[in-house]
């Protein structure tokens, strides 16, 4: 089994986001392999900030958003519950990530994530064996 990858909100919206030119391509690029191989992660926060995004910044139809949040739920999805919360908190305490970025950092160490697919976060930036990459740099 190939190697797990944890993607962020941001390269959801860029995919799906006919305005943002080669971001929308380069963000359907690193998705598609990923999705057809089933080795993409997201979390329920990824879920839910998609939906406000694409329904609000990229202005999509709810209804189309809807539908991509029911083909995220059939990947792996890490929950975000109370004990990652805690261990979130902990990780923005210690680097002052944000503490959304610290969720989506134990989210990805939680799926048992190698890398975190992120224009987010600090490329490079690693937090046990999860690495972060930023696919627009």
């Amino acid at each position: 089994m190939s190697d797990r990858i944890f993607i962020d909100t941001n390269v959801f919206v860029y995919a799906d986001d006919e305005a943002s030119g080669a971001k929308r391509d380069q963000a359907r690029s690193v998705l598609e392999p990923l999705l057809a191989d089933r080795t993409a992660v997201v979390s329920t926060q990824v879920m839910q900030e998609y939906y406000s995004a694409v329904t609000g910044k990229v202005k999509a139809p709810a209804v189309l958003a809807r539908h991509r949040g029911e083909l995220m739920a059939q990947l792996s999805v890490a929950q975000v519950d109370p004990p990652l919360i805690l261990a979130a908190i902990d990780l923005h305490q210690r680097y002052r990530l944000s503490i959304w970025d610290a969720l989506i950092l134990r989210a990805a160490v939680a799926g048992r994530c190698r890398e975190l697919v992120s224009e987010d976060m600090q490329p490079g930036l690693q937090h046990g064996r999860v690495v972060v990459t930023n696919p627009f740099a």
